[in-house]
């Protein structure tokens, strides 16, 4: 009988002890699943963020367009501009923008900055937001696939103060 009371106590012993550890492998699975829980809404939180940011990128660059010289040659004919001018501004849209519509240059020395195919300054031509400045446009309106604004302030810069006003001009005559 003490056989047979020695194997009750160890079966008993061992059931215990399989509780124990069966109830602290619950616990470990309870705390792991709430960290993965935890952390897959964390994870779901940061993809939405990130859908959301990229999406409004998306939507500011969406009427963006990247010419090429020939493309940009033709417009600026159906916009009437003369033929011995659109060689300059073809070449001034190639050093000022590299033909991008969607560009807005870093802040110059005097914090302004310099918006669209022919990087027309805030300062002076456009302005932030609303209409305004010398050109009586928002800097925004630079940016999209419609350049007719764009080279009606071209133009009018031109008219005003040669085409000494873009730097780059040194590159294209």
């Amino acid at each position: 009988m003490a056989i047979d009371q020695k194997e009750e106590n160890r079966e008993t012993k061992d059931n215990t002890e399989g509780k124990h550890e069966h109830s602290n492998a619950s616990k470990r699975l309870s705390i792991e699943d709430a960290q993965d829980r935890r952390l897959w809404r964390l994870f779901t939180k940061m993809k939405s963020i990130f859908c959301i940011i990229a999406g409004l990128a998306a939507i500011s660059y969406t009427n963006a367009r990247i010419y090429d010289a020939e493309s940009l040659t033709s417009d600026l004919r159906n916009f009437g501009v003369p033929e011995d001018q659109i060689p300059t501004f073809v070449c001034i849209a190639q050093h000022e923008s590299s033909f991008n519509t969607g560009i807005v240059g870093n802040p110059n020395s005097d914090n302004s900055q310099d918006y669209g195919l022919f990087q027309i300054n805030n300062h002076f031509w456009c302005q932030n937001g609303s209409p305004g400045n010398g050109c009586n446009i928002s800097c925004e309106d630079l940016l999209n696939d419609d350049i007719s604004d764009d080279v009606a302030c071209a133009r009018q810069i031109l008219q005003q103060q040669g085409f000494g006003a873009w730097t780059t001009y040194q590159y294209c005559h």
